[in-house]
């Protein structure tokens, strides 16, 4: 009996990462060195929070830049670690189309870093492969990785990311 294939909701983003390349499936991640987990998001925390709305707006301001300073700490080990860059364009919690100056092939195993804020520390990590290249119209090629192995804190991440933009979307759409 062989597992579904799961179907995941995929959006149009724009999000870095980095990633480091493996010799094959069973490599061992070290992604969980540099990733922090983030059981709550800020706005979970303030739906939660039973605090006056003053002391949530500083608590939340104070997390901001202890998200800065820990993304300034983490950023040479990342580097070090990850030593290639990619451009998300779209995301799911099953599969990344990304751009990247390093020429991949159809097989490559990698394990990759996504950043979900330009400075910070929410990042969501995964190891997988390299399934397909796409060469768009204006020759841009985008490679399709799809998870093979993630953690299910780091799916949770990649989902609640999905979700949220999905939100920000449906409400600009209606507010225009």
């Amino acid at each position: 009996m062989t597992p579904e294939k799961v179907e995941y909701a995929e959006i149009t983003t724009y999000l870095r990462g980095r990633f480091r390349l493996l010799t094959g499936p069973d490599d061992q991640p070290c992604a969980h060195l540099n990733t922090l987990n983030t059981d709550l998001s800020r706005e979970e925390l303030l739906v939660a929070s039973t605090l006056p709305e003053t002391v949530n707006k500083f608590l939340v301001q104070l997390d901001t830049k202890l998200d800065a300073i820990l993304a300034v700490l983490q950023a040479s080990s990342l580097e070090r670690d990850f030593p290639y860059t990619f451009e998300v364009a779209s995301l799911s919690a099953g599969t990344v189309r990304f751009a990247t100056d390093l020429p991949l092939a159809k097989g490559d195993w990698l394990e990759v870093i996504i950043k979900f804020r330009e400075i910070g520390t929410s990042t969501a990590a995964g190891i997988g492969t390299v399934t397909d290249r796409i060469v768009e119209k204006n020759g841009v090629s985008l490679f399709v990785f799809t998870f093979t192995r993630i953690r299910e804190e780091e799916r949770e991440k990649i989902i609640r990311h999905v979700f949220t933009e999905e939100r920000r979307l449906l409400r600009e759409s209606r507010l225009a």
